[in-house]
């Protein structure tokens, strides 16, 4: 009877003590979830920051809540042209930031941004279904950076101030442009300039700059069909990438199974914002015509010009490092096996 006593007593024990700390315990796995801050170098009403905060809720309800993310708006932290760095040094653990901007330091970044590259449908392929990424985050581990997903815009045609019936409508035009694509334009005669997200209005406005390669959301989201009368659907892209990336030492950090979380809706973002990307930029080009914008659609002819004359600089892009040539190289490979 004795030991039966004192054996019901030591149950009876443990029971209160699972009684009174466990809530305290489940309260304290829940304080010490993961926080992180993310700045987004566009609008906070633009459609890549729109995704940015999809994909962060998503992370946040398929790990349980163990990670939250705060999206902070351009120049927050740090300012927009120095996103490459500020991550680097952990002033955030990440950002959606364009890796076309850091061209000059990271080659690799650029090569999704020559000119005529690829077609929405192979955009989607090659970042979900090749080596691509993985190949990306090797030249990134330099830097203490790696990239997680990007967020596709649809199509680039040239939003401007004067209209384009030719090529040759081209010259001693200032138009925006980067890298690559920079050197391209130059082969029409126009003078290419470089213009940080947050003055393209002004530059339009002012006449200080006189059309930009960019989505056709932009018109709508940043009002660029106040300043800007001519669309010329002459597409110098179709979905290139803006990138979201991490510091690797934090990234590292992270339990396998919210770092495992965070890549499997990065992959399924590819998608998604490519499709949601046409769907609005089609209706948006219907929303612009009664703002006074003249959509110019050019013909046969002038678009096969455009293309082939784009493709010499697919090699540009390549030649710059050898990982650059393996990122190509997938390229060139999905695009052959469409044929």
């Amino acid at each position: 009877m004795k030991k039966t006593a004192i054996y019901l007593a030591i149950l009876f024990l443990l029971a209160t003590i699972l009684v009174i700390y466990a809530p305290k315990e489940a309260l304290s796995q829940t304080v010490k979830a993961i926080k992180w801050r993310i700045q987004s170098t566009y609008s906070p009403t633009s459609h890549v920051t729109r995704q940015l905060t999809w994909w962060a809720d998503e992370v946040n309800k398929r790990t349980g809540g163990k990670i939250t993310f705060e999206i902070l708006p351009m120049n927050m932290l740090f300012k927009s042209a120095e996103a490459f760095e500020s991550v680097a040094d952990g002033v955030a653990e990440g950002t959606l930031c364009s890796l076309h901007y850091d061209a000059g330091k990271l080659p690799e970044g650029d090569v999704g941004w020559a000119p005529c590259i690829w077609t929405a449908k192979e955009y989607i392929k090659i970042w979900t279904e090749t080596e691509y990424l993985n190949i990306l985050n090797e030249a990134m581990a330099k830097f203490s950076l790696h990239q997680i997903s990007v967020i596709g815009s649809g199509a680039f045609p040239l939003i401007s101030n004067f209209p384009v019936n030719k090529l040759d409508d081209f010259k001693g035009k200032r138009i925006r442009a980067l890298g690559v694509e920079a050197d391209f334009i130059k082969t029409f005669g126009a003078a290419p300039v470089n213009i940080i997200p947050a003055e393209i209005y002004t530059a339009l406005q002012r006449g200080t700059m006189d059309g930009i390669f960019w989505p056709v959301y932009t018109l709508k989201d940043y009002k660029f069909w106040e300043v800007c009368k001519y669309v010329a659907m002459l597409n110098i892209h179709d979905n290139v990438e803006v990138d979201l990336y991490f510091n690797l030492k934090s990234f590292n950090t992270l339990p396998k199974d919210v770092q495992k979380t965070m890549k499997e809706v990065g992959k399924e973002l590819v998608g998604r914002a490519a499709k949601i990307a046409e769907e609005m930029n089609n209706g948006i080009v219907e929303e612009a015509k009664p703002k006074g914008v003249n959509i110019i659609y050019p013909t046969k002819g002038m678009e096969r010009i455009f293309t082939d004359g784009a493709k010499p600089f697919w090699e540009q892009a390549a030649s710059k490092s050898p990982t650059c040539r393996k990122l190509m190289d997938i390229i060139l490979k999905v695009k052959a096996e469409k044929k």
